[in-house]
């Protein structure tokens, strides 16, 4: 299940390039996802005071689709209207496009680090744009996703 999702920055005057996240969630990264959902919960039942659990993590693809790919007029620009379309239709900023979906090189953005942030009933993930000090963050997928993923085929 290839999903798009919305990057929100926590630099209200700059994305880093980051304007949409891309996460190809197969099987085994929807199951490692739940599993560290479960390992978060029993820590939780521990100690009150454990919130998230970040780990080291590049699964997710940070990109701009304005970005014009060279040679391209109004391709990209339509493109991401589209995909915004799209998202704003839904209520959770999280749409699945075709496995065959793919993002032009001229349009990934380039991250120094990225993370996998868990939480009680959601993953989201986290990355800090190249040349930048700031974070990003992906909307949050539902567990209930997860659990669809995992045992898709």
């Amino acid at each position: 299940m290839k999903l798009i999702m919305k990057v929100s920055s926590r630099n209200e005057n700059d994305d880093g390039g980051c304007v949409l996240g891309c996460i190809d969630v197969t099987p085994q990264l929807a199951k490692l996802a739940l599993g560290r959902i479960e390992c978060l919960c029993a820590m939780q039942a521990k100690d009150e005071n454990v919130h998230e659990i970040c780990y080291w993590n590049y699964d997710a693809v940070y990109f701009n689709p304005f970005v014009r790919p060279d040679g391209a007029e109004d391709a990209a620009d339509a493109a991401g209207d589209e995909l915004f379309d799209r998202i704003e239709s839904t209520a959770g900023d999280v749409i699945e496009v075709d496995a065959s979906f793919d993002i032009p090189e001229s349009q990934i953005a380039r991250i120094d680090c990225s993370q996998m942030v868990v939480r009680k009933e959601s993953i989201a993930f986290i990355a800090i744009p190249k040349h930048v000090s700031f974070y990003v963050e992906t909307t949050e997928l539902p567990a209930e996703i997860l659990r669809r993923a995992s045992h898709s085929s």
